[in-house]
């Protein structure tokens, strides 16, 4: 089974160059108005990317866990896991995988282990969208 390798794109502010004065009123109101649409649609696009990689990251994190637990009699069996599934994912997936951040991932995971509460618009959800940041994977308004 193939799987195609994904990119994350950076966001970056460009600097705009300096606008012609507007010739009419109602061209600045236009502008005006387009603009606030384009800075809302951004910041939208931003919380939505947030939102599906925070679930993202929980769910590697319960992945983790569980494999960690089948194989619970071999004492290093976790410190092996993570170590080769960072070589992995970031080979495949880029920066944002390091053995750390597969830790704090599994960590996440351990500390709200209900899932269906990721879902929620909750504050839960606001608070971990916000603080976690997991190399450049995270969308950052």
């Amino acid at each position: 089974m193939g799987r195609m390798p994904t990119k994350v794109m950076k966001t970056t502010k460009r600097k705009s160059k300096p606008l012609p004065p507007a010739r009419t009123g109602a061209a600045s109101e236009a502008y005006q108005n387009i603009a606030a649409i384009l800075e809302t649609a951004r910041v939208n696009a931003y919380r939505a990317v947030n939102e599906v990689m925070v679930q993202a990251y929980w769910e590697i994190g319960r992945v983790i866990v569980e494999e960690e637990q089948r194989g619970k009699k071999r004492a290093d069996y976790g410190k092996t896991l993570i170590a080769e599934l960072a070589q992995r994912l970031t080979a495949d997936f880029g920066k944002g995988f390091t053995e750390t951040n597969l830790k704090y991932m599994r960590q996440f995971y351990l500390t709200f282990p209900i899932g269906h509460a990721l879902s929620d618009e909750s504050s839960m959800l606001a608070a971990a969208r916000d603080e976690l940041q997991f190399g450049t994977h995270c969308v950052q308004n």
